[in-house]
């Protein structure tokens, strides 16, 4: 027995050192962070910048950082939004820019937000739609 498990420890040792490195990284870029943790520490100090390197969760993470603002003006749409700045309004910390966020992509999932009732019991008084112009174009098949 003892024999076997030496063999087993020389054969596990090499495969666990390819491990090392990319947990290694993993934790360093601090990619196990839950949105929740994100978005409240984003709240707590406004200069916290997030982006995530190995999970796309921008979806989840605008809509869940939109119900913690409850902004009043709120920016959705295509990648056109993003250029919508806080800066260019009188009370900035009372904006939000969702662009890629709560599934606006074009202009078909318009119904899908609404029906989703993200602005009902919000704070919400202007929302700022900006597609691209193709996302316009009907396609009943589809």
């Amino acid at each position: 027995m003892i024999r076997f498990v030496k063999k087993l420890m020389i054969f596990i040792i090499p495969i666990g050192l390819l491990f090392v490195f990319p947990a290694w990284v993993y934790i360093l870029s601090r990619e196990y962070y839950s949105l929740e943790d994100i978005v409240n520490k984003q709240i707590a100090n406004p200069k916290i910048i997030y982006g995530s390197a190995y999970n796309s969760f921008d979806e989840h993470y605008k809509q869940l950082l939109l119900s913690k603002i409850d902004p009043l003006i709120v920016v959705l749409g295509s990648s056109r939004s993003l250029g919508f700045k806080k800066d260019f309004f009188l009370n900035p910390d009372r904006f939000f820019v969702a662009g890629y966020g709560g599934n606006m992509h074009s202009a078909d999932n318009l119904n899908w937000f609404a029906s989703k009732g993200k602005f009902r019991d919000s704070k919400v008084k202007f929302i700022i739609l900006s597609l691209d112009p193709a996302e316009f174009i009907f396609n009943p098949l589809g």
